[in-house]
């Protein structure tokens, strides 16, 4: 099986590159070799294109990531954003919730208030929607606080800007990225 695919990952921003060579190759590594191939391509396929680059100076394409979300209650009006938004389970790590933190900063980070809750389920984004109606009941919050794995905050007047995401809950570990 040949050793020398390999799926590098950028950090700022995550980017996916596939360095293969061709040895001579049995038939059945060959085989194992072009599904590897089709699965990169599959991979590479879901991602967008945004731009060029190349340390040599030859422009080529590269895929960078966004992670997709569903907005379940937006309530934005007059420059202020105030939404709850739904991420898949499998978004919910260090490496994607950086990448969120720095995509909602790019979508709202020119608006002069915002507020953007981040969910695992569509039930605990609306749930946070009913929950500001009545700020105090704590039937509401105790049920949304376990899904709410991050917290946009903007506020342009007072130059205050953070990302906050907890994968365990509100109750769990926070990661604070400031812009």
């Amino acid at each position: 099986m040949p050793r020398d695919i390999q799926f590098q990952q950028g950090i700022n921003p995550p980017i996916y590159v596939v360095k293969v060579s061709l040895p001579l190759l049995s038939k059945i590594d060959l085989i194992i070799y072009l599904l590897r191939i089709v699965e990169a391509q599959k991979l590479l396929a879901e991602l967008p294109i945004v731009g060029m680059m190349d340390g040599s100076g030859e422009q080529r394409e590269v895929a960078q990531v966004k992670v997709p979300y569903e907005v379940v209650w937006d309530n934005s009006e007059n420059g202020y954003i105030w939404k709850s938004i739904v991420v898949e389970e499998q978004y919910l790590n260090d490496e994607f919730m950086a990448t969120l933190g720095k995509q909602l900063h790019a979508e709202f980070g020119k608006s002069t208030f915002a507020k953007v809750a981040v969910f695992k389920t569509e039930q605990s984004a609306a749930l946070f929607a009913e929950a500001q109606k009545d700020p105090y009941s704590k039937k509401l919050n105790d049920a949304y606080d376990a899904d709410c794995v991050a917290l946009y905050s903007l506020n342009s007047n007072t130059d205050y800007e953070e990302f906050v995401y907890h994968l365990q809950g509100l109750d769990g570990k926070q990661v604070e990225l400031s812009f």
